[in-house]
């Protein structure tokens, strides 16, 4: 499992949308933004103002957590590399090694 994004970003674009919403409705869809990007779950607003500007931000929200994941995969594939090529290790390739990844870092710690 990937680590988990540590927050989402609003954009001031965004912003300008919320201008449409009163407090209360503004405060409803944050708390529905915030769930979904941590938790995954999908809000329902019940309202058809505030399911428009959803769906308005959910996109963007969707391609923040997959640059965040695909950096994340990035990331760790380049440690692994780096590490096994210091055991002298040729390494996987970047697919098998995403689909392996707990088993691989498992077998390639050295205890000494």
């Amino acid at each position: 499992m990937g680590k988990k994004q540590p927050g989402v970003m609003l954009y001031f674009d965004n912003f300008r949308i919320l201008d449409s919403l009163n407090d209360v409705e503004a405060g409803v869809l944050f708390r529905g933004i915030m769930e979904y990007a941590e938790y995954g779950i999908e809000p329902e607003f019940g309202e058809r103002g505030l399911e428009l500007v959803w769906k308005m931000i959910r996109p963007r929200i969707d391609h923040d957590s997959n640059t965040y994941r695909e950096k994340c995969e990035n990331n760790a594939y380049s440690v692994y590399c780096r590490e096994a090529k210091k055991r002298g290790e040729v390494p996987v390739e970047k697919r098998r090694f995403l689909a392996e990844r707990e088993t691989l870092q498992t077998e390639s710690i050295d205890i000494e």
